[in-house]
């Protein structure tokens, strides 16, 4: 028995582990690609209300022009739309 043999070398060919291999990252692929189409725009920022961003920075930006606008229009600081 020569080492080629014995240590299983010549058991796999080669060509259909890689081939296998893309199968399988092909099929991991599509999978993917039709979770992605159930989502659509879901979660994604266009689709998304500044009011229920988990960052702050938009909404405190909006409230700072909201404030100086009143602020300059003479309105209550204690009214809310």
């Amino acid at each position: 028995m020569d080492l080629l043999q014995k240590y299983g070398h010549l058991k796999h060919d080669r060509r259909k582990s890689l081939a296998q291999k893309e199968e399988a990252e092909q099929r991991r692929h599509q999978a993917q690609q039709e979770f992605n189409e159930l989502l659509g725009n879901f979660g994604q920022s266009h689709n998304d209300h500044p009011d229920r961003r988990s960052s702050g920075a938009g909404n405190m930006a909006r409230d700072i022009e909201e404030f100086q606008r009143r602020l300059s229009n003479g309105e209550s600081l204690d009214k809310r739309e």
